[in-house]
């Protein structure tokens, strides 16, 4: 018996690895559905939206795989009727993305969660904060925080991709080109 209806793992997955892979699998044992919601500001040159989205779908094809950059976000809201809430930066403060995660989880998405797994300490403070702005329990999952099941990072592989691209999908290193993070102009 899985213990959630709906799961949500975020994350930029730029690229998407074998450890995101293992994260979305243990959140797929423990819920009867699941969104992905990939989001990052700035965008990740060399991992555009349409291709992070098509690397989730091929991932895991029965979940919900929601991809914003400005532009779908912009036309979510839209299509919603919805004033623009425009996604935080990377940068900012856990607070800020909890509080951005709220707002699109129940105005743009209309996603009822009742779990958020993830790898890293956030997500207890996260799903906390969820549980009270959606006016409902969010549990907190945590999954190999240590990374020893599968000791990668997104960050690790962008830095040295040709060591470190054993750790991609083969869909993910076929259509991955990590120098156009190289080539795209300093903010």
């Amino acid at each position: 018996m899985k213990p959630y209806a709906q799961a949500l793992v975020v994350g930029k997955f730029a690229p998407l690895h074998r450890g995101h892979e293992a994260l979305i699998d243990h959140a797929r044992r423990l819920s009867h559905s699941l969104l992905l919601l990939s989001y990052a500001q700035p965008e990740p040159a060399s991992c555009p939206a349409p291709l992070r989205e098509r690397w989730l779908q091929q991932c895991s094809p029965q979940a919900l795989c929601v991809v914003l950059d400005d532009t779908r976000l912009r036309q979510r809201c839209d299509a919603r009727g919805l004033r623009l809430n425009p996604m935080p930066p990377d940068t900012a403060p856990g607070p800020d993305h909890w509080r951005w995660l709220a707002w699109c989880l129940n105005e743009l998405l209309d996603a009822p969660i009742d779990a958020m797994v993830g790898s890293e300490a956030y997500v207890m403070p996260c799903a906390a904060h969820l549980s009270q702005a959606l006016g409902r329990p969010v549990a907190a999952e945590l999954f190999d925080p240590a990374r020893t099941q599968v000791p990668i990072s997104a960050s690790a592989i962008r830095a040295s991709p040709a060591d470190l691209g054993r750790w991609l999908a083969p869909a993910v290193a076929e259509s991955w080109s990590p120098t156009a993070e190289l080539q795209r102009p300093p903010p």
